[in-house]
């Protein structure tokens, strides 16, 4: 067995996405070929094999050809730049918009694709071509990225990991170290109330499909130290007549509802319910 070291010292800051250098491998070390991964943690003393592209989401909406962003289902799976594949096409994108799903490529999609479509997260790079593009080489298809995540770099100290092909295994043993910096938080709790009550015709019976619409009064807006957005929410009565809306404890409100000329400012009581009509 040959054990090749990487002799370059790596710093990586914990949990995040980061990809890895894998060299010294002795072909084109393609995963079909028989290449495996492993990994170890500070104070683990096993390796544990790692899947490469396995994770997957799929394709929110259809893609136009001259498109340069995709919107996925769920993309906090995937790195902040890097490569998908969509269909059988490997694609690189520079950016990853978490909170929306969107993700831009570096080139137009070329192509319709349509609406949940498997995309597949690319763990294994190949750089090897562009490497002797940039360098005029040649025989130099020995250089391939790993996509770690921020599960998997989640201790600090010593992280090492093994790329085996046949008889051959590179080594590398890189540095985790405390991250600087915040990348995402989890959303706030905003207590929320929901405004209910009736709305009845002159005769007593229920009116249906009356339209109840709420926003807030002005902006920039804070509600429990989180800001909010100049966004309606609405609802309609159903066959008792009887409407709710879930709003912010705490809001300013303008609320209206035009088939019966109410419109009033309100402040969103501190309780989990409230009946609309009796706020004072």
């Amino acid at each position: 067995m040959t054990v090749l070291n990487s002799g370059v010292s790596t710093i990586i800051e914990k949990g995040r996405f980061a990809f890895l250098s894998a060299l010294n491998l002795t072909s084109e070390s393609l995963l079909s070929s028989g290449v495996k991964v492993a990994y170890k943690k500070h104070n683990s003393l096993s390796f544990t094999a790692k899947t490469l592209d396995s994770t997957t989401t799929t394709l929110k909406s259809a893609a136009a050809s001259a498109d340069t962003t995709f919107t996925l289902t769920d993309s906090s799976s995937f790195p902040p730049y890097g490569q998908v594949k969509i269909g059988s096409t490997v694609r690189e994108y520079t950016t990853n918009n978490v909170s929306t799903g969107i993700i831009t490529l570096t080139l137009a999609v070329g192509e319709i694709i349509a609406i949940d479509t498997t995309v597949t997260r690319i763990d294994w790079i190949n750089l090897s071509s562009n490497l002797e593009a940039a360098v005029s080489a040649t025989g130099t298809n020995t250089y391939y990225l790993i996509l770690f995540t921020p599960t998997e770099l989640d201790v600090l100290e010593t992280f090492e990991f093994m790329v085996s092909e046949g008889t051959h295994i590179s080594r590398t043993v890189i540095d985790i170290v405390p991250a600087t910096g915040v990348d995402t938080e989890s959303a706030p709790s905003v207590s929320a109330c929901i405004l209910k009550d009736h709305i009845v015709g002159l005769d007593g019976t229920p009116a249906q499909n009356v339209s109840v619409y709420a926003r807030l009064l002005a902006l920039p807006t804070l509600v429990s130290s989180v800001g909010m957005l100049d966004q309606a929410v609405s609802a309609t009565t159903d066959a008792n007549g009887f409407f709710q809306l879930s709003v912010p404890q705490g809001a300013t409100l303008d609320v209206t509802i035009p088939a019966i000329g109410y419109r009033r400012t309100i402040v969103v009581p501190s309780a989990t319910l409230a009946n609309l009509f009796e706020i004072a």
